[in-house]
């Protein structure tokens, strides 16, 4: 019996072919997008970590939120435990996704880069009907 088309990942796989800098933004915009070489703001503490990106794809501009806490180093961090949360904004801020699952790692001590494999639901406020998965790297440059 053939079963073609199903997937049973909890995480969708990346039907876009990005470059391996890019972040691939699949469900809702289905784009790959680079992170500006200078992150609007990156900061660490053992209290938490803080990102956030200006994101741009050949058409459109984007803001990438992350946060962690509390912040203990290199290593994985999951959604929906209080301890990361990411967000993402289209349209200036009109269009607004919030995780509900995934993880970001982070490989250094400082913070200062990782990857990102999260699923986004859609803001109450946003017009989006489907949600968003934002796969890839992350660096504050």
């Amino acid at each position: 019996r053939d079963v073609t088309g199903v997937q049973t990942c909890a995480l969708p796989i990346s039907p876009l072919h990005c470059q391996p800098t890019q972040l691939a933004l699949v469900g809702s915009l289905n784009q790959c997008a680079s992170i500006d070489p200078a992150a609007r703001y990156c900061g660490s503490t053992s209290g938490g970590l803080t990102a956030i990106f200006n994101v741009t794809s050949s058409t459109h501009h984007y803001e990438l939120d992350l946060q962690i806490a509390p912040f203990s180093g290199p290593g994985d961090y999951w959604m929906g435990q209080r301890i990361g949360e990411v967000e993402f904004y289209a349209d200036g801020y009109a269009d607004e996704w919030i995780a509900v699952a995934g993880d970001l790692t982070v490989l250094d001590n400082e913070g200062r880069s990782g990857t990102i494999q999260v699923i986004l639901e859609p803001s109450r406020d946003n017009g989006a009907a489907t949600p968003l998965s934002v796969v890839g790297p992350w660096s504050c440059g």
